[in-house]
């Protein structure tokens, strides 16, 4: 979700309206918002778990020794063992657990 919370900008027309909604009312709908989008992405991630996946391997992970990051045609990422030689190419990736934000899972042939 690309959100902000709207502001005006020099130059538009809209710079000449007025803003009948305070700071604090827009702060207030923008984490009402991410509230709901935070818990809608985790039921997404939780629902990945079991399935099986094509997954562009596309970087060495950061944290985790032996990993390689992929995404799904989903643009969802997703962790895994590989070797490096994988970058750049299309792999099956079956979700194995959840963790937070990140989705982990092990190759499969």
């Amino acid at each position: 979700m690309f959100t902000f919370i709207y502001s005006k900008r020099k130059g538009t027309a809209a710079e000449k309206l007025p803003d009948p909604v305070s700071r604090e009312e827009k702060g207030r709908w923008f984490n009402e918002l991410l509230k709901v989008q935070e818990r809608i992405s985790a039921e997404i991630r939780q629902s990945m778990v079991g399935k099986t996946y094509k997954v562009l391997a596309e970087n060495k992970t950061k944290d985790l020794d032996g990993c390689i990051t992929g995404r799904t045609e989903g643009n969802m990422n997703i962790d895994f063992l590989g070797d490096e030689s994988l970058i750049g190419n299309f792999v099956k990736v079956k979700v194995n657990k959840v963790e937070n934000l990140n989705i982990k899972g092990e190759m499969i042939p």
